[in-house]
């Protein structure tokens, strides 16, 4: 598919959702999205409960993973134009809480890595 902001990536992610990449994930992502484009939210809990997932706009209290995206690299990852491994090496992908977590938004979502 081929997004144009932010909020149309978050609102298809759980069509994106593989189950079967995460029958035993339990995680709730945070994202901060930065450089945003129009009257956008910049903050989206995505929040996987053992095969299920829900995509919500916020912050979480409490979240296993935050990341800090630039909304032009959001949305490359998202149509396959960018690499997530390569976007996070580059600095273009901030992260903290577990951090090996976040590799698992490939598989879960079909992210390039």
């Amino acid at each position: 598919m081929t997004y144009t902001t932010a909020t149309e990536l978050f609102q298809d992610l759980e069509n994106r959702f593989q189950s079967s990449a995460a029958e035993t994930l339990e995680a709730t992502f945070q994202f901060h999205i930065t450089e945003i484009s129009g009257d956008q939210t910049a903050d989206w809990q995505v929040i996987v409960d053992n095969g299920k997932c829900r995509v919500e706009p916020g912050t979480s209290d409490n979240p296993t993973v935050t990341l800090n995206i630039a909304e032009p690299v959001w949305l490359e990852l998202g149509r396959g134009e960018k690499g997530a491994l390569s976007a996070f090496m580059s600095g273009q992908i901030k992260a903290g809480g577990n951090v090996m977590l976040a590799q698992k938004l490939g598989p879960v979502f079909g992210f390039n890595l």
